[in-house]
């Protein structure tokens, strides 16, 4: 956006370039230069959000527990979610779907929210459940959303949905004994991922929108560019140890010293809208085969020669990190050329997790005794309950209710 008197103007004409929407503020280009745009970064614009405007209150939709291992929710013509199992049909992965994604429109903002159970069984799956609800209904309170008035005031009220998810975990899924302490070993764990889309306040014409996501572990979200179809990693750098998909860097429910959320990698994010554009919520299950590593490539031939390693070890991790996340944003591309709605690219998506890892299930289906292939060349791919969420941004949300 250009500096005109003491605001400032959003730019929208120029979408095909790498800049964001706020290209005049240096500091905060050369943030997401590195691809991270979070909250501890003191860069960050100070932008105010339309007021709330709680006209209307639509149902939530919510995909919580497994039906047949793949189902679905849509409100057309914005939002579209979908989950499955991509784990042999009878393995202990299948039974149980340990991811949630849950929506809500409220007055004029909209809510995705998306969890990832850690580990298999009930537990996880209870947690990813439990927090994903205490997230969107505290979030979702009239009181909570007229308090946000600013990006940084979503910030606080979204770190604010992560104490009640793990308030909740706890109190839901512990024992109090009788000597007045909690039994936590009845208790699950989950990442989770919480994110709202508003108006932002402008006194010019122009039609901008705001996409604010809170992460606890590894769940990722994506921006797609409904003018050139660039995708952009919002949530680059959540996944500390990029080499260890078993490693979600955080998550809720209790964990360090028996009872506190693993809080490592808390963070939130901020990416810059307008009408057309799609933002995009996903589990492991999807952006783990998005990663050159378990496609089987080298970073030689994911960078077609840019880095000259034959091996991932030969790289350091802040590398690595970029590598990758380049790679991932250009095969969405390339995945997604041809979808122009929230359910098209969704499927789409959806079906380059299954494709990715049918040779690996497949396998295991016909070998359920054998261990699971861990050659990446052979068997692409990472098996995994596969989730995503899409909100197309620019519909005045609550003639939808």
């Amino acid at each position: 956006m250009q500096k005109v008197g003491m605001g400032y103007k959003f730019v929208t004409e120029d979408r095909t370039d790498q800049s964001p929407i706020f290209s005049d503020i240096r500091s905060f280009v050369r943030s997401h230069g590195n691809l991270k745009y979070n909250y501890s970064d003191t860069n960050l614009p100070d932008i105010a959000c339309d007021p709330f405007s709680p006209s209307r209150v639509c149902d939530e939709v919510e995909l919580v527990a497994p039906k047949d291992q793949s189902f679905y929710f849509e409100k057309k013509p914005f939002l579209f979610g979908k989950t499955v199992v991509t784990y042999p049909k009878g393995s202990g992965g299948y039974k149980i779907l340990c991811d949630v994604i849950r929506s809500k429109i409220f007055g004029n903002r909209g809510f995705m929210v998306i969890a990832d159970g850690c580990g298999w069984g009930s537990r996880a799956q209870r947690a990813a459940d439990i927090a994903s609800k205490a997230a969107l209904d505290y979030l979702s309170r009239q009181q909570v959303q007229e308090s946000i008035t600013s990006l940084d005031l979503c910030r606080a009220e979204i770190f604010n949905a992560f104490e009640q998810a793990h308030k909740k975990i706890i109190e839901l899924q512990g024992e109090l004994l009788p000597n007045g302490k909690m039994d936590l070993s009845g208790c699950g764990t989950t990442t989770l991922a919480c994110s709202i889309i508003f108006k932002v306040q402008s006194t010019f014409p122009t039609d901008e929108w705001a996409f604010v996501c809170g992460s606890v572990g590894d769940c990722k979200a994506f921006h797609l560019n409904g003018l050139n179809g660039k995708v952009t990693d919002i949530t680059f750098g959540n996944r500390r140890n990029v080499r260890d998909a078993k490693d979600c860097g955080g998550r809720l429910g209790p964990w360090i010293r028996k009872e506190e959320p693993d809080y490592r990698n808390r963070a939130t994010y901020f990416w810059p809208c307008i009408q057309g554009d799609f933002v995009i919520l996903v589990s492991d299950g999807v952006h783990d085969n998005l990663d050159p590593e378990t496609r089987g490539l080298t970073p030689k031939e994911c960078t077609k020669g840019e880095f000259d390693y034959e091996s991932w070890d030969d790289l350091p991790n802040s590398v690595i990190e970029m590598v990758k996340s380049t790679y991932a944003c250009s095969l969405m591309e390339k995945i997604l050329l041809d979808s122009k709605t929230p359910k098209s690219i969704v499927s789409a998506l959806i079906h380059h997790a299954e494709s990715e890892t049918r040779k690996s299930r497949e396998y295991m289906e016909a070998n359920p005794n054998e261990k699971e292939p861990n050659d990446y060349k052979s068997f692409p791919g990472k098996m995994d309950h596969t989730s995503c969420i899409c909100f197309s941004i620019g519909y005045k949300l609550d003639t939808f209710c």
